[in-house]
């Protein structure tokens, strides 16, 4: 009995990875790949229900959602060579290119730590405050009351529907439901990224 509980176990596992693989092959051009991993990091497919864990080097398709659990942290790599860093408690979902070739992702909750070489081709959306980037290294953050942008090298657009402000390196601005989007100075910016300072190389 136990052995074929046993092999039961296995062949889910089996079957869990060549579905992971299929869907990461599925797509025609992946839109990012997961390079560091620390924790628990977990995807899904647009229509799929069940988080599944990644593998690191795995692609990712347009629509995928990432998320890192408690203690847990993950680095991608667009499409646009953008480098994204994920803190613990994080959801992503890489949204891809839209109408204007720019590509966009959405931070559902959590915070993530962008590093662009690509201005201007990189926008990120959160329910409360969005990124338009025309800079280099900048932090966005999401919680289930605000929204915020900070700047810490080069300019970001942050906008919402209510209004829109340019920041600077050192500058951050945040934003709640139905406000636009205020701007204050940061006196040590890279305090709030040191979780994304010590990755493994």
């Amino acid at each position: 009995m136990r052995a074929l509980v046993q092999r039961v176990v296995l062949l889910l596992g089996f079957f869990l990875v060549g579905l992971g693989t299929a869907h990461a092959q599925a797509c025609e051009k992946s839109v990012g790949r997961l390079v560091s991993q620390q924790g628990t990091v977990e995807t899904r497919g647009p229509e799929q229900g069940v988080w599944r864990a990644v593998q690191l080097n795995e692609s990712f398709c347009h629509g995928d959602a990432i998320r890192t659990g408690a203690r847990s942290r993950a680095a991608l790599v667009l499409a646009n060579e953008t480098i994204v860093r994920l803190d613990q408690l994080t959801t992503l979902t890489l949204s891809g290119l839209d109408d204007q070739a720019s590509f966009w992702v959405d931070l559902l909750n959590g915070t993530a730590h962008f590093l662009s070489r690509t201005p201007r081709a990189l926008k990120v959306k959160t329910p409360y405050v969005n990124a338009g980037v025309e800079g280099t290294e900048f932090v966005v953050r999401a919680d289930q009351n605000e929204g915020s942008v900070s700047v810490l090298e080069g300019r970001v657009r942050a906008d919402n529907p209510q209004g829109a402000v340019v920041l600077g390196s050192g500058e951050s601005a945040s934003a709640r439901a139905g406000q636009a989007p205020v701007t204050r100075l940061v006196a040590n910016p890279r305090d709030a990224v040191q979780w994304s300072l010590y990755y493994p190389p």
